[in-house]
Parts: C-alpha cells; sequence; structure tokens
C-alpha cells in the first residue's frame, strides 16, 4: 500500500496527529497527494482504447456497493 516499513496497518495502533496552523498549506495529505499527481496519466489511460473499466480494490468495492444499495432504497 505503499507504507513505511513496520507501519501497523491494523488499526491497532493509532498514529500521531498532525496539526498545521490556520496560514499553514498542508495540502491534501500524503496519500491524497500522490493520488493528485497520478491524476494525468490515469485520465490519459482512461481514454486509451484499451481501457475496459475500472479495477477495484476491496474496500473501493465495499464503498461503490454502499452507495448504489443507498440510492436503491431511497429509490432514486
Amino acid at each position: 500500500m505503499g507504507l513505511p516499513e513496520g507501519t501497523d496497518a491494523t488499526g491497532a495502533v493509532r498514529p500521531e496527529t498532525e496539526t498545521f496552523l490556520l496560514n499553514e498549506d498542508p495540502g491534501l495529505g500524503l496519500v491524497l497527494n500522490q493520488d493528485a499527481d497520478f491524476l494525468p496519466s490515469v485520465q490519459e489511460g482512461m481514454r486509451s482504447k484499451a481501457f475496459k473499466g475500472q479495477l477495484w480494490g476491496e474496500q473501493e468495492q465495499r464503498l461503490r456497493h454502499f452507495h448504489v444499495e443507498l440510492e436503491r432504497r431511497l429509490g432514486r
């Protein structure tokens, strides 16, 4: 997942809280900044004739299913 060696991904250890002053610009955070850096190449790849659709990770599939089910139950 691009985490440093030895990083706990179980949720058992709470990471240190990061704080920023109002006049500081923290950006989007490490992960979202990295994702934003990839956007131009991802968008270019999505325009390719070889692109057949998204590949969802497990958590992304769960979130997508949740929103589809929510919309269905709300009658939208």
